[in-house]
């Protein structure tokens, strides 16, 4: 199975690439429905993209300070847990929408530590700096196609 290099190891990052997919898949899917039901014009779609742009912020701070203390002994690496848990309810048939989703930041571990006690590899970081942004612009593309959709149908344009 090949994965674009923004993935890296794709075992390790087969859950946020599964999330792109079904982000881009319900997208598309859910422009061609009618909700008659209640009348969201959303249907949950700027919800879920909202979240998972918050997600990559939140990150992209985590980042950053494992960067920033990258010779600071005794610090433990940190990581944002999200897109698991964002799975975990769409394995399980949960509305995504109706969910308690927030972003976590956790302590790594498993992570191998230098003399000092140090678990930041500066390498790892500067990856998911780059694979968060690359994240971060799908989603914020993804949400400027839904505006414009919109934007489109109000208008009456085509």
């Amino acid at each position: 199975m090949c994965f674009p290099a923004i993935f890296g190891n794709p075992k390790r990052n087969l859950g946020q690439a599964r999330i792109v997919v079904f982000v881009v898949v319900i997208l598309q899917v859910s422009q061609f429905g009618v909700d008659t039901t209640d009348m969201n014009i959303t249907n949950g779609n700027f919800g879920l993209l909202a979240r998972l742009m918050d997600a990559s912020a939140i990150r992209q701070e985590v980042i950053a300070a494992n960067i920033a203390n990258v010779n600071t002994p005794g610090f433990k690496r940190k990581e944002v847990t999200f897109e698991q848990q964002l799975a975990q309810l769409l394995e399980s048939d949960t509305d995504v929408s109706d969910s308690d989703l927030r972003p976590t930041i956790i302590t790594s571990t498993g992570m191998s530590e230098r003399e000092d006690g140090n678990s930041v590899d500066i390498d790892l970081e500067v990856g998911a700096l780059s694979k968060n942004s690359v994240l971060f612009e799908t989603y914020a593309q993804l949400m400027a196609t839904k505006i414009g959709m919109m934007r489109s149908a109000i208008s009456g344009r085509s």
